[in-house]
């Protein structure tokens, strides 16, 4: 990926580095939580419904940083 690409070419101070995974951790905390939500919710909304936000939240998650 780009950002790997990046990290490879250039030097990166530490605190960067932890910065960096510090943010993807959260934002991966974050969008377990969204995902967990959303199948949650399969119970109150139409099955399809429940499954497109689950892929929804999914596919954000793979964004790169």
């Amino acid at each position: 990926d780009a950002g790997c690409d990046a990290c490879l070419t250039k030097p990166i101070k530490r605190h960067e580095l932890l910065a960096g995974l510090a943010k993807h951790l959260q934002r991966t905390s974050l969008a377990a939580d969204l995902v967990s939500k959303a199948e949650a919710n399969i119970g109150l909304r139409h099955l399809s419904d429940a499954e497109t936000e689950t892929q929804r939240v999914k596919q954000l998650v793979a964004l790169p940083l």
